[in-house]
């Protein structure tokens, strides 16, 4: 598995000014077997991270808006799947630590999906744990 992750900023202009967007886009390019195991599995609504809508951007702290997205629980926080994963996403902050934020929780995500194709493809394996 291979995580592709592009950062950059854009100017957007509106009738009051303009002002920087920072963007950040990523996907997960797979193996032939990794994309075998999420097919066998039907792995692709499998929820890997979270990302607050975009009026976060200047509202909470970087680390305090992933913290408290994950509480809030309603219908504003996106979900981003398996599915997303592979096909790529882009999304855009007016707030350059909360984008940081959202790539941390992408790069977590990234972790979450590699354990879960070696959870669901490794069949039967004896672990001893020496206490």
């Amino acid at each position: 598995m291979q995580l592709k992750l592009t950062r950059g900023q854009a100017e957007k202009k509106g009738l009051l000014g303009s002002k920087v967007m920072f963007q950040i886009s990523f996907r997960v390019e797979l193996t032939p077997e990794e994309q075998e195991v999420v097919r066998k599995y039907k792995a692709n609504r499998e929820v890997l991270a979270q990302v607050p809508p975009i009026e976060w951007g200047n509202s909470v702290g970087a680390t305090k808006a992933v913290d408290a997205m994950r509480k809030l629980g309603h219908g504003q926080i996106r979900n981003l799947t398996i599915r997303d994963f592979i096909a790529g996403q882009t999304f855009e902050y007016p707030d350059v630590l909360l984008m940081n934020a959202i790539e941390a929780e992408v790069k977590q995500g990234c972790a979450t999906f590699k354990a879960y194709l070696d959870e669901v493809s490794g069949g039967g394996k004896e672990e001893a744990i020496e206490f």
